[in-house]
């Protein structure tokens, strides 16, 4: 196995990343491509801006338990509506 990255210009929002890929690299039968999901975000264009996050106050309470690089409460109001958005709980 090996594994290979592909160099692409910068992703833009409504960048064709299928497009992208097929252009800056050569596939064969039975290969398996790999995509960032902030690869896959920014092409399609769904970008959170945490600036304008409105924090609740689970959030708020969920970041001042944590101990870890990202204890930001508007990135954990962003994984809250995420995980709601997609259905999911947060346990």
């Amino acid at each position: 196995m090996q594994i290979l990255p592909i160099h692409t210009p910068i992703i833009e929002p409504g960048s064709d990343l299928g497009a992208l890929l097929l252009q800056h690299a050569s596939f064969q039968s039975g290969d398996i491509v790999a995509v960032s999901s902030k690869a896959a975000a920014i092409a399609e264009n769904v970008l959170i801006d945490l600036q304008t996050m409105q924090v609740s106050k689970e959030a708020k309470q969920w970041a001042d338990t944590l101990e870890r690089t990202q204890p930001d409460p508007a990135f954990r109001q962003a994984v809250i509506e995420e995980t709601l958005r997609w259905n999911g709980h947060i346990i």
